[in-house]
């Protein structure tokens, strides 16, 4: 990442005052000259597309040595990422070739996720003026988005763009099961407006719409290893987050923390409009390996109190509904065979299931497959929403015995890697049919 740009339009438009259209800049060493002409050079670059395509905007700009990344998250108010392209090693007196690693649309959803996220904590650029004024907004940017730009890039592939969330897959019955489990906890506790329960990294049920509900496990995910480690402690306090034991299980807070007011456990949710963000309260609490993120709207008794009444509540009924998960889980078998991966992604439900990549301990998730035949899957998936035809089928012969067949039918879309030497294209077919057809109405051409 080279730099990251925060500005409004409608700011700064009389000559000398053009630093005041700067909300965020990274790195902040750049000088004053070099911030403001490089905010002149986005705007113009805007205008100058709107040229030839007054209905769209501007998203990637590519030079020699850099890509730009535009993002127009509200009126007015713009992002820019810039990233610096990738070189390989120059031999003696050769050119140095820039490999073009990753695709438009990964960058595209990185920066885009990072907006997201912050409107989830913070809620939108517009309101935060509207409430607090330019400045607060100029802090509550330089606070987050420090936290927030840690993502490595170097890493970001397929499951950047999808950014989609892993469900669980549950029996009928277990499915019914935590469904009466939340209607009843919401007819009970009138103050939970809405809730996200998951076990470990997938989700169980959301109430939430389907942006929120993948910005929401996303940031859970990157947070609440740290609270795993210590299960047994009565009370922790690890980088800001505190975890408190209950009779059943734990209550997590200061996740969602603001460097200026003093609620701590607030976030924005979009329960009507799609740009109206309510401001909520969040209790997270924990029992075993399962997750209750709880909204709610204007809590009517203190905190611990509620916290209380929600673990002697929530515990007992857990820990049923646990067991039968577990129990599902031993009878589970990986039906993959180690020459065969897969990418899945439903772009309804935001659902993303891979065998390509793997999650650690830490939380940390990376690819197992190689990085040309990665851009290969990411190519596919460009080249497939670039078209306006909904279906679309294709199988290509990388290198090294790697094949990879795609299709993309009724929202749904389904990448199939194999890894079979000295294979023809009918061997082929048939080792995809072993993963196809665990995806009901997914198949590839005889």
């Amino acid at each position: 990442l080279a730099s990251l740009v925060v500005y409004n339009t409608s700011y700064g438009t009389k000559e000398g005052e053009e630093e005041k259209k700067l909300l965020f800049y990274h790195p902040k060493t750049e000088t004053r000259d070099k911030k403001v002409n490089n905010v002149g050079l986005f705007e113009a670059l805007v205008q100058f597309t709107r040229s030839f395509a007054p209905n769209s905007e501007c998203e990637t700009l590519r030079t020699k040595f850099h890509q730009h990344v535009f993002l127009h998250a509200e009126e007015n108010f713009w992002l820019v990422m810039k990233v610096a392209n990738r070189t390989s090693k120059a031999q003696h007196n050769e050119f140095i070739a820039y490999e073009d690693e990753m695709v438009d649309t990964v960058y595209h959803e990185v920066l885009k996720n990072l907006y997201e996220t912050f409107r989830f904590l913070h809620g939108t650029f517009t309101a935060i003026v509207g409430n607090h004024g330019v400045e607060f907004l100029r802090e509550e940017l330089d606070h987050c988005f420090g936290q927030l730009m840690k993502t490595n890039l170097s890493k970001c592939d397929i499951m950047s763009v999808y950014n989609g969330v892993s469900y669980l897959n549950l029996d009928k019955a277990s499915y019914i099961g935590f469904q009466s489990f939340i209607f009843t906890l919401q007819d009970k506790f009138k103050d939970v407006e809405s809730s996200l329960l998951m076990f470990n990294d997938a989700v169980i049920l959301s109430g939430l719409d389907e942006t929120d509900t993948k910005v929401i496990v996303k940031y859970l995910k990157s947070k609440l290893k740290l609270c795993l480690a210590y299960p047994n402690r009565l009370h922790i306090s690890i980088s800001g987050i505190s975890t408190y034991m209950l009779t059943y299980g734990h209550m997590v807070t200061s996740l969602f923390t603001s460097k200026h007011t003093k609620q701590t456990r607030r976030a924005f949710i979009n329960f009507d409009a799609p740009n109206s963000m309510q401001q909520v309260e969040v209790i997270l609490y924990q029992y075993q390996s399962i997750t209750a993120c709880l909204f709610l709207n204007k809590p009517s008794i203190p905190l611990v109190d509620l916290a209380k009444q929600l673990d002697a509540f929530m515990g007992p009924q857990l820990k049923t509904l646990t067991a039968s998960i577990v129990d599902q889980q031993k009878n589970n078998y990986d039906i993959t065979e180690p020459n065969l991966k897969h990418v899945y992604h439903n772009r309804c439900s935001l659902s993303v299931d891979s065998t390509c990549h793997v999650t650690s301990h830490s939380g940390e998730v990376s690819c197992v497959i190689p990085t040309d035949v990665m851009q290969v899957v990411c190519d596919i998936n460009r080249t497939f929403s670039r078209s306006k035809c909904e279906e679309h089928e294709v199988i290509n012969k990388v290198h090294n015995d790697h094949w990879v067949a795609s299709k993309r039918t009724n929202g749904r879309e389904l990448h199939v890697v194999v890894n079979h030497k000295n294979a023809n294209l009918s061997a082929v077919t048939e080792e995809i049919k072993k993963v196809s057809c665990h995806f009901n109405g997914i198949n590839f051409a005889e």
